[in-house]
């Protein structure tokens, strides 16, 4: 893509995606405060906790996969 106008309409969009990403990963990590039992530490519910790691995993496997489209764009 040879479009200096598109290209830096992807990264803009790259960036917010990542962004929003970012925020998507706090907000489980507060998911995962809330459910972590004050009284032995033990998560309150294991099913949804499982389910939750999944979530922060795919949210981490996309945010290398922008960082790497940011990386093949850096040369354009």
């Amino acid at each position: 893509m040879e479009n200096q106008h598109d290209l830096n309409n992807i990264r803009e969009q790259l960036t917010a995606i990542k962004d929003n990403s970012l925020k998507s990963l706090e907000n489980i990590e507060s998911i995962n405060l809330i459910m972590v039992d004050d009284n032995n530490g033990s998560v309150k519910d294991a099913k949804l906790g499982a389910q939750m790691a999944r979530l922060a995993e795919k949210f981490k496997e996309m945010s290398e996969v922008i960082s790497q489209t940011e990386e093949m764009l850096r040369d354009k």
